[in-house]
């Protein structure tokens, strides 16, 4: 990015132009995220509770085959892998905080 701003400015910059226009209730907010993480919890839960009660994984349940990984087709099995290496790293992420809030 271009005359003398860094890239963290420029995001930063249009986070805080996406938060004025759409306010608090959307956005990279703790509270959004919490609420979100509380969800994709009740979902790997139900979907761990489906396994057991049928004895059938969430892809087979929706009439999709299923078979080993090695049978999986390669870009299938990069797309695995990266989502693990992601999963097991430790983010450097931060909220971004509106002034005078304390919510930290």
């Amino acid at each position: 990015v271009g005359g003398g701003f860094s890239q963290q400015d420029f995001v930063t910059a249009a986070i805080q132009r996406y938060t004025v226009f759409l306010g608090e209730k959307l956005g990279l907010t703790k509270r959004n995220e919490l609420v979100v993480g509380r969800f994709a919890q009740i979902g790997w839960m139900v979907t761990l509770i489906g396994e057991l009660v049928t004895g059938k994984g969430t892809l087979a349940l929706a009439g999709q085959k299923t078979g080993d990984i090695a049978q999986a087709h390669p870009i299938l099995t990069l797309f695995v892998a990266v989502l693990l290496l992601v999963a097991a790293s430790s983010g450097s992420g931060r909220f971004l905080y509106n002034e005078g809030r304390d919510d930290r």
